[in-house]
């Protein structure tokens, strides 16, 4: 969906608040955010929330909402479904709540689906990439997206292994809903693309031990692993890789998963040097591509955390985010 199509829909979906919006000038208007803030990938919740903070301040500058001011409200999920879905419902029976904005776990958001349609409330993803997250089977459906869908995120991470020169890849996925999501999207890929899937292995949430799943996958014949997965299990991935010899190593094409967390601190870089590691993401804060609206939001990110270089945690967090609000308010 494209954002002129996005803003539309946004725009009929919320046709209706518009006589409450101008009868309650004086009240704020809350946006809820539901995501992961102290668990393994809360950096990515972090991010998040400074982009939408950032948005905030833009949007209440400038009035764009004839005298309503933006307020945000945090839950914190942690990465657990449950507790997502328990925040859904407390932040939706806030009547004065217009959206709740979500985080990087495609498993937590696909248990909150129908909580969301069952309340009617506008839910906004600036992260999970899950196909099924927006591709739904609601109607009418209730659920945005500005990022990565598997569907398209698996066709660059297999064309990429192809221009790369290998022919036979191995996939390491998370049990989960989001790891079912790109088996189904990296399989049609691989097929599209004429590459053979040598082996599939599944791992859980908090796993240590992959060395004896990596020695397989090398046994299959794979030339490459695809990687699905969060930053703690994907730590111990890219660590058991490191320990293995050179002719053993494989490298490790990885969904943004890793980027969310704490992955860098986790690894170390000098065992990080050790592992060809190849990761998607949707936006970099390079000089190149840096605009004046990108470089308004890196110094601001630089001045709330007190530094002088170019990398942000979680930078696709903190852009989707941002840009998210600002398409929310438009609507």
């Amino acid at each position: 969906m494209n954002s002129t199509t996005w803003v539309f829909a946004l725009i009929c979906t919320w046709a209706c608040f518009c006589s409450n919006l101008y009868a309650q000038q004086d009240k704020p208007i809350y946006i809820g955010l539901n995501a992961d803030l102290k668990g393994g990938s809360a950096e990515s919740g972090h991010a998040i929330k400074l982009g939408l903070e950032f948005a905030l301040e833009d949007i209440n500058r400038a009035n764009k909402l004839q005298g309503r001011q933006l307020v945000l409200t945090t839950r914190d999920h942690r990465g657990n479904p449950a507790r997502g879905a328990d925040n859904v419902r407390e932040l939706a029976a806030n009547p004065d709540v217009l959206a709740i904005i979500g985080g990087l776990h495609t498993p937590v958001i696909m248990h909150e689906l129908p909580i969301i349609h069952e309340l009617g409330v506008p839910y906004l993803v600036p992260w999970a990439a899950g196909t099924p997250i927006v591709s739904n089977g609601y109607e009418p459906n209730y659920v945005f997206r500005l990022s990565v869908r598997d569907e398209y995120a698996a066709e660059v991470l297999v064309r990429h292994a192809q221009q790369s020169g290998f022919t036979r890849i191995g996939l390491l996925l998370e049990r989960t809903g989001w790891g079912r999501s790109n088996e189904k999207s990296m399989h049609a890929a691989a097929k599209a693309l004429a590459l053979n899937v040598t082996e599939t292995h599944w791992f859980n949430w908090g796993e240590e031990n992959f060395a004896q799943t990596l020695k397989q996958l090398k046994a299959s014949g794979a030339q490459a692993i695809m990687l699905v997965g969060n930053a703690p299990e994907g730590a111990n991935v890219v660590k058991a890789m490191s320990a293995m010899s050179e002719a053993e190593q494989l490298p490790i094409i990885s969904h943004w998963g890793i980027t969310g967390g704490r992955f860098v601190k986790m690894v170390g870089l000098p065992t990080l040097r050790k592992v060809d590691l190849r990761v998607l993401q949707t936006y970099l804060f390079n000089d190149a591509d840096r605009n004046a609206l990108a470089q308004s939001v890196l110094q601001r990110y630089q001045v709330a955390f007190n530094q002088d270089h170019h990398f942000v945690d979680a930078a696709p967090g903190l852009v989707h985010s941002y840009d998210l609000m600002h398409l929310l308010a438009l609507a």
